[in-house]
């Protein structure tokens, strides 16, 4: 389940981002090729319909509206299968709470704190407390809708589109995708919660057997703008005292101090 918590890391911040998964993606090689027998490989070309472009205007509507958002709260679990891996078959648990410009964020025994005055890292597993002077968290750079429309059909993805209850499930969907195959956002468009993210990873070694795809499920618990965990924020709850002199907390006091300046 490790393999995966650097993308779990990169994702969770960019949910409250248009493009979303995308962001792995875009670290793969972006070729959609399409396989011949005994015929060279070629480029295959996607051209969204007005109604589809309409579609993700209003998917991207959502991020936008909670890119714009000061006060953000966001709880999940991510359920990850990997066939070629059983040990990196599993799940963890993860939240994201933004402040104006504090920012927290835990993956299971992670924790990362940007307040005013400091930056801290704890990692439970290991009993260690990182502190250094304040880092500013800059909220991922949104591109305009035409450019991410752009993007998705250079990638081939055909859009399917459900209904369930009084969500909306839109996927991306491209079969022969070296990098990721589907992805698929279920959300309600009319409060703007996110409620599921859904890839499903092409295997590398033998790209065209979906046997070996591995599949990532984000599933929401908490999707609320405007509201924030006051808590999280509160310093003392980490570390008492002033760089460069502080100390753990008193829940922290078998913990080991790291100063970074």
């Amino acid at each position: 389940m490790r393999k995966y918590a650097l993308l779990l890391r990169i994702i969770v911040p960019l949910l409250v981002v248009a493009i979303g998964a995308i962001a792995y993606a875009i670290n793969q090689p972006l070729k959609k090729i399409e396989f011949k027998a005994d015929a060279e490989p070629v480029i295959a070309q996607q051209t969204f319909s007005r109604t589809e472009k309409e579609l993700l205007g209003r998917l991207f509507g959502v991020f936008t509206k909670a890119t714009a958002s000061k006060r953000m709260l966001i709880s999940g679990t991510l359920y990850a299968t990997d066939p070629s891996d059983s040990a990196a078959t599993g799940r963890q648990d993860f939240r994201y709470c933004r402040n104006n410009e504090e920012c927290y964020y835990r993956v299971n025994e992670g924790e990362m704190i940007a307040l005013k005055n400091m930056y801290i890292v704890i990692n439970h597993a290991a009993k260690k407390i990182l502190v250094s002077h304040a880092r500013k968290i800059e909220v991922p750079f949104q591109l305009p809708n035409d450019s991410l429309i752009h993007i998705w059909e250079q990638e081939n993805y055909k859009i399917v589109t459900t209904k369930e209850n009084t969500d909306s499930i839109i996927s991306f969907v491209c079969d022969n995708h070296i990098s990721c195959k589907q992805y698929r956002y279920k959300l309600n468009f009319s409060t703007g919660e996110v409620h599921e993210l859904y890839m499903r990873l092409t295997d590398l070694q033998d790209p065209l057997n979906p046997e070996k795809d591995k599949e990532l499920r984000f599933v929401m618990k908490d999707w609320k703008e405007g509201e924030v965990d006051e808590q999280l924020f509160k310093q003392h709850r980490y570390v008492e005292g002033v760089l460069p002199h502080c100390q753990p907390a008193a829940a922290y006091h078998d913990y080991q101090l790291i100063t970074s300046f």
